[in-house]
């Protein structure tokens, strides 16, 4: 028999005591000899029933709940009875529910059917249910005041607006300024029917509850989706989080699991229905996704504390010693700062994980690698062993020259990769696309030969100094001024296209009729589909066949272990010989010497 401890409140004719077993709070009816239990919501006769629990974690998110708390939700569960002239049932434990039987048959790894929802540390249980009690009391509603549904829905609030923090352009950090300012970017936008889908058709009265305690807020405005779904912003309270700095980190969270069935098989399912969206069961993409995962999670934040201790100015891009440089970048507040980018490796660390495993645009793989600071590349290793970088040189405007230089070899190499247009704007054929370059080619041989001035010039990497010699400015400037010209439309940036124009006037003109400002921008979608269709369909997947070691892309470089460097630059040579093009230039860099050397 199993001992349970000894009485420790009153309620009525019920006795609340606690097990030694689960080290959570039941009742005893003494009259009638029935126990009740407010975890599973069962009644039962005897002890036995303890044996007939298979799975204990379902008692976890009880155990750190006081006794006045578990006491006060027994009690508004019999009123629930009593009110409604419930005949009590005998509920066993005989086996598995049909939500816990449905989430494991969900088709998908452990760590597909875990969903981390972030609780901030500030919202304790106690004032949770002091706000779900608060609403019942108020407005005499009937809903069960599931604490684990009001958790789930502040976890999700959280949870998303992490995850979309995250993927914004040029914003993967957590730091957030905008928070506690209550600006637009600090709310998120969940549909009711998604909410309903998630947490089940009363979870109404939680929003509610929520908002009406100052835990929640919502704008009450609607926000379009597809389809005419509209969708409200919610935003957690500022009150939820410490000050002290104005960022909302992770740290200021705990990881929250829920622990029902319903509940962990929705959000299970969900989540495993967002990776197929996003093409991840795809078994092509499948390896690349897997390395990349493997090679975050083994780089070590504390290395990169202290090399940020040592060198800053490589943090921020600025050259050593530049204080006043590093002055305005530390109190720039919407620069990235060390403890938040950290806090983000951790974040993604702990499962976070997003992929856009080939984009509508330009066929790109983007991971969690692609829109991080260049500076964590020296920390990607493999059990110790630092990796090597192979970079394509000023890679646009060297795929740019490979489009104008070997027109034929380019149109059968994009030969079935898709094109289209995926806004409603107009989209040229790509065989016009590529006429377009045929005849500027012809128009230049005749005329300018400005064209084999700027393929010369890209091919031995000095195009963007030969630029900051005409503009007058360094070669970052430069660059940028390149990727101004070649990636805005016809109507922007006249000035700057008229300056380049006297140097390359064929080019300009030729990116001036891809990208008029009714079309889809043809000149960087064409440039960015010949960067996937080399770099990940024919470079890294025949790299992928004979590798040793994990390995991943970023765009128009490849990271590798340097015990992979032959097999790579074999790979790598033979794709450009096959199709009948110069191998792009490449830039290595070596991150096991360079640490060295700064070491």
């Amino acid at each position: 028999m199993i001992n349970i401890s000894n009485e420790l409140y009153d309620c009525s004719k019920y006795k609340c005591i606690k097990s030694s077993v689960t080290n959570t709070y039941f009742f005893k009816d003494v009259k009638n000899n029935y126990y009740y239990d407010p975890v599973t919501k069962c009644f039962f006769d005897g002890l036995a029933y303890f044996t007939y629990i298979e799975d204990l974690s379902i008692f976890d998110a009880y155990k750190n709940r006081s006794s006045d708390s578990i006491l006060r939700t027994t009690k508004k569960q019999f009123e629930k009875f009593n009110e409604r002239n419930y005949k009590i049932p005998f509920h066993y434990y005989k086996g598995k529910s049909s939500y816990q039987i449905k989430y494991e048959l969900l088709e998908g790894s452990d760590d597909d059917k875990k969903v981390p929802l972030y609780i901030p540390i500030l919202l304790t249980e106690d004032k949770l249910y002091d706000c779900l009690y608060t609403y019942w009391d108020k407005y005499g509603i009937d809903f069960d005041c599931d604490i684990e549904i009001a958790k789930a829905l502040v976890g999700l609030v959280a949870y998303t607006y992490l995850t979309k923090k995250s993927k914004r352009a040029n914003k993967i950090y957590i730091s957030d300024v905008e928070f506690f300012e209550n600006n637009s970017k600090s709310y998120v936008q969940l549909r009711s029917n998604y909410i309903e889908y998630l947490l089940g058709y009363k979870f109404e009265h939680y929003r509610l509850a929520l908002i009406e305690a100052g835990i929640l807020f919502c704008d009450d405005k609607y926000y379009h989706f597809d389809d005419k779904k509209k969708a409200r912003s919610y935003k957690l309270s500022n009150d939820l989080f410490t000050t002290d700095a104005s960022t909302v980190d992770v740290k200021q969270y705990y990881i929250f699991y829920v622990q029902q069935w319903r509940l962990r098989y929705t959000f299970a399912a969900d989540k495993i229905e967002n990776k197929k969206r996003r093409k991840m069961n795809s078994a092509e993409y499948k390896a690349m996704i897997d390395d990349v995962v493997e090679l975050f999670k083994l780089m070590n934040t504390s290395e990169m504390q202290s090399s940020y201790e040592s060198n800053p100015y490589a943090f921020f891009g600025i050259p050593f010693g530049d204080d006043k440089a590093l002055k305005k970048k530390l109190k720039d507040k919407n620069e990235i700062k060390i403890d938040e980018f950290i806090n983000t490796i951790e974040y993604i660390q702990q499962g976070n994980t997003y992929f856009n495993v080939c984009d509508d645009f330009g066929g790109r793989f983007h991971s969690i690698f692609t829109n991080i600071k260049s500076w964590v590349r020296q920390f990607i290793n493999y059990n110790g062993v630092k990796y090597i970088s192979a970079d394509a040189k000023n890679s646009q405007m060297a795929l740019f020259s490979i489009a104008i230089q070997y027109p034929d070899a380019t149109t059968d190499m994009m030969a079935g990769v898709e094109w289209s247009s995926h806004d409603g704007r107009t989209i040229l054929p790509f065989a016009d696309v590529m006429e377009a370059i045929k005849e500027t080619k012809k128009y230049s041989d005749n005329n300018t030969k400005d064209l084999d001035k700027f393929i010369t010039l890209s091919n031995e990497g000095l195009l963007y100094e030969s630029i900051a010699l005409i503009i007058k400015k360094d070669r970052d400037h430069a660059k940028n001024c390149v990727f101004k010209t070649f990636f805005s439309n016809d109507i922007q940036f006249k000035d700057l296209k008229t300056k380049l124009a006297r140097e390359f006037p064929s080019i300009v003109g030729l990116a001036s009729y891809l990208n008029q400002e009714d079309f889809v921008a043809h000149l960087p979608k064409l440039l960015q589909k010949i960067e996937s269709e080399l770099f990940i369909n024919r470079i890294y997947r025949r790299f992928d066949k004979v590798k040793k070691y994990p390995s991943l892309t970023i765009h128009d470089s490849v990271m590798f272990h340097p015990d992979d460097l032959d097999a790579f630059n074999k790979v790598y040579n033979e794709v450009f010989e096959e199709l009948g093009i110069e191998p792009m230039a490449l830039r290595y860099d070596d991150y096991n010497k360079i640490c060295s050397v700064k070491n």
